[in-house]
């Protein structure tokens, strides 16, 4: 008598896993990175507030679409912070971010992670030094890590690994 498994698809399982988008940077020196491979997706990021001014994201994404004052100031991407702004135009909500921080020779490591701002906002992040994510009224992702060890800064060859969990 043969024996067998009935498998019955679940919809519902679809609509309730979140999707999840990694972001690989390699730390090419103190302050300096680069992507390690393109998503398709555009993506501007850096460690100081000129890296991510906002003549540069209002050119990147629509005007005015991210406070960059608040998101990526000074105090907000100080010392030991990275920030990235994500052209991706779909997404309806951020539910977290984790991110890894390796260094080539086993050094200067740290992992976050931080639960998203949830539906897309017209606020900008705090102007705090935090790991934060969130998505636009217009579907883009943009968020930043802060290194609370205070390592990143001192990792010159190593690694970024942001994964980012939105529906």
């Amino acid at each position: 008598m043969a024996t067998y498994n009935k498998i019955v698809p679940d919809e519902r399982l679809q609509r309730s896993q979140a999707d999840t988008l990694v972001l690989k940077f390699r730390i090419t020196g103190t302050g300096s990175a680069r992507q390690v491979y393109n998503l398709g997706a555009p993506v501007v990021w850096g460690f100081k507030p000129a890296d991510l001014s906002q003549s540069t994201v209002d050119g990147f994404l629509s005007p005015g679409e991210i406070n960059c004052a608040m998101s990526f100031g000074a105090v907000a991407l100080g010392a030991n912070s990275f920030g990235f702004v994500l052209a991706h135009g779909t997404a309806r909500k951020a539910i977290g971010i984790r991110i890894d921080q390796i260094g080539i020779n086993g050094t200067n490591g740290n992992t976050a992670y931080a639960e998203g701002k949830g539906s897309t906002t017209t606020e900008s992040l705090a102007n705090t030094q935090d790991t934060s994510v969130a998505v636009t009224t217009k579907g883009n992702i943009y968020g930043r890590y802060f290194d609370n060890t205070s390592k990143l800064n001192l990792l010159n060859d190593g690694y970024l690994i942001i994964e980012i969990d939105y529906e």
